[in-house]
Protein backbone atom coordinates (compact mmCIF):
# COMPACT_ATOMS: atom_id res chain seq x y z
CA UNK A 1 0.00 0.00 0.00
CA UNK A 2 0.98 3.29 -0.44
CA UNK A 3 0.72 6.54 1.55
CA UNK A 4 -0.44 9.31 -0.16
CA UNK A 5 -0.72 12.95 0.92
CA UNK A 6 -2.01 15.98 -0.16
CA UNK A 7 -1.56 19.33 1.18
CA UNK A 8 -4.77 21.54 2.26
CA UNK A 9 -4.92 24.93 1.57
CA UNK A 10 -6.79 26.86 4.13
CA UNK A 11 -8.85 30.43 2.36
CA UNK A 12 -11.02 32.35 4.54
CA UNK A 13 -13.93 34.40 3.03
CA UNK A 14 -13.69 38.15 3.63
CA UNK A 15 -17.29 39.28 4.69
CA UNK A 16 -19.06 36.19 6.20
CA UNK A 17 -16.09 34.60 7.69
CA UNK A 18 -16.38 30.92 6.72
CA UNK A 19 -13.09 28.85 5.96
CA UNK A 20 -13.00 26.60 2.51
CA UNK A 21 -10.19 23.79 2.41
CA UNK A 22 -9.14 22.91 -1.12
CA UNK A 23 -6.25 20.12 -1.88
CA UNK A 24 -3.56 19.94 -3.97
CA UNK A 25 -3.53 17.64 -6.39
CA UNK A 26 -7.41 16.84 -5.69
CA UNK A 27 -9.57 19.17 -8.85
CA UNK A 28 -12.94 19.69 -7.20
CA UNK A 29 -11.98 18.73 -3.71
CA UNK A 30 -13.40 21.49 -1.21
CA UNK A 31 -14.64 21.32 2.63
CA UNK A 32 -16.22 24.62 3.87
CA UNK A 33 -17.24 25.14 7.62
CA UNK A 34 -17.13 28.14 10.10
CA UNK A 35 -14.54 26.97 12.42
CA UNK A 36 -11.39 25.38 11.60
CA UNK A 37 -12.21 22.39 14.23
CA UNK A 38 -15.06 21.80 11.73
CA UNK A 39 -12.99 21.51 8.63
CA UNK A 40 -10.78 19.54 10.53
CA UNK A 41 -14.03 16.91 11.27
CA UNK A 42 -15.45 17.25 8.11
CA UNK A 43 -12.15 16.72 6.06
CA UNK A 44 -11.81 12.97 6.32
CA UNK A 45 -15.32 12.06 5.15
CA UNK A 46 -15.46 14.38 2.34
CA UNK A 47 -11.97 12.93 1.07
CA UNK A 48 -13.38 9.41 1.43
CA UNK A 49 -16.14 10.32 -0.62
CA UNK A 50 -14.14 12.42 -2.94
CA UNK A 51 -12.09 9.17 -3.63
CA UNK A 52 -15.01 7.16 -4.07
CA UNK A 53 -15.98 8.69 -6.56
CA UNK A 54 -12.48 8.62 -8.33
CA UNK A 55 -12.55 4.47 -8.13
CA UNK A 56 -9.83 5.21 -5.45
CA UNK A 57 -9.93 2.62 -2.53
CA UNK A 58 -8.04 4.37 0.87
CA UNK A 59 -8.25 3.16 4.55
CA UNK A 60 -6.56 5.85 7.52
CA UNK A 61 -7.87 9.01 6.48
CA UNK A 62 -6.51 11.31 8.64
CA UNK A 63 -6.00 15.66 8.79
CA UNK A 64 -2.34 16.13 10.22
CA UNK A 65 -1.08 19.83 11.40
CA UNK A 66 1.82 20.28 9.64
CA UNK A 67 3.38 23.20 11.82
CA UNK A 68 2.82 23.93 15.44
CA UNK A 69 0.52 26.95 15.75
CA UNK A 70 1.85 30.45 18.03
CA UNK A 71 -0.46 30.86 20.82
CA UNK A 72 -3.89 32.41 20.26
CA UNK A 73 -3.52 31.60 15.92
CA UNK A 74 -4.74 28.37 14.16
CA UNK A 75 -2.59 26.67 11.92
CA UNK A 76 -3.24 26.97 8.17
CA UNK A 77 -1.33 24.42 7.33
CA UNK A 78 -2.42 20.87 6.71
CA UNK A 79 -2.14 17.74 5.21
CA UNK A 80 -4.65 14.80 4.41
CA UNK A 81 -2.98 11.67 4.75
CA UNK A 82 -4.12 8.20 3.61
CA UNK A 83 -2.96 4.59 2.90
CA UNK A 84 -4.23 3.89 -1.39
CA UNK A 85 -5.35 0.85 -1.70
CA UNK A 86 -6.56 -1.46 -4.78
CA UNK A 87 -9.20 0.62 -7.38
CA UNK A 88 -12.37 0.09 -6.04
CA UNK A 89 -14.19 -2.75 -8.95
CA UNK A 90 -17.25 -1.11 -10.85
CA UNK A 91 -20.28 -2.11 -9.92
Amino acid sequence: MQVKRHALNIAEHETTGWLVATADGLPGFFVQGSTLEQILDRAPRVLERYLERQNIGASGITIIEEAASPDGFHSTRLAAEYQQLAPIAAE
